[in-house]
């Protein structure tokens, strides 16, 4: 088996595996916080998007216009999104998160990651420099492909960053 193979075939595992922690731990932060997938995918692409408009919404979800007006409607009675009115078109509005909503893309973060903290202390310490090493080389060729494929769009790329709760605090609300 080629070294590319050998490395396909490892990288394919660690997905996997990653996937199944993240999602289980995931999921169950959505059961706790009484969330739906769709609300969730609503709350991400609201933090992902520059503009993001209801029309988006559906079409990323998969869901009517109306149905992702209803959605973002409940976003908003729950203190999560708010409408802004678009500076060029007032017809149109554009979608932002509120403190609440950054506040819970946040924990949904690090329920995400929870798991791998206690991974680490699995890991030989001798290991560790070349692990992140081949990570940063992943992370760069992950850059590269967002580039890529943000380049003709007006999507911007969230580096995910676990803000401190004075940062949280200090948002706009």
């Amino acid at each position: 088996m080629s070294k590319i193979e050998q490395f396909h075939l490892a990288l394919k595992e660690w997905i996997q595996i990653f996937m199944r922690h993240s999602m289980h731990s995931f999921t169950e932060w959505m059961g706790e916080n009484d969330l739906s997938r769709s609300q969730v995918g609503a709350l991400m692409m609201i933090n992902h998007r520059k503009n993001c408009q209801v029309t988006m919404i559906g079409e990323d979800l998969g869901i009517s216009t109306p149905a992702a007006s209803q959605l973002v409607d409940r976003l908003v009675q729950l203190d999560m999104v708010e409408r802004r009115e678009d500076k060029e078109d007032r017809r149109n509005k554009k979608l932002a998160l509120r403190k609440k909503g950054r506040q819970l893309i946040q924990e949904g973060f690090k329920a995400r990651m929870g798991w791998v903290d206690e991974l680490i202390e699995y890991i030989p310490e001798n290991e560790l420099e070349d692990i992140t090493n081949g990570f940063r080389s992943m992370i760069k060729a992950s850059e590269k492909i967002d580039k890529k494929s943000t380049k003709n769009s007006d999507e911007k790329i969230v580096v995910w960053k676990i803000q401190t709760d004075q940062e949280l605090e200090n948002d706009e609300s």
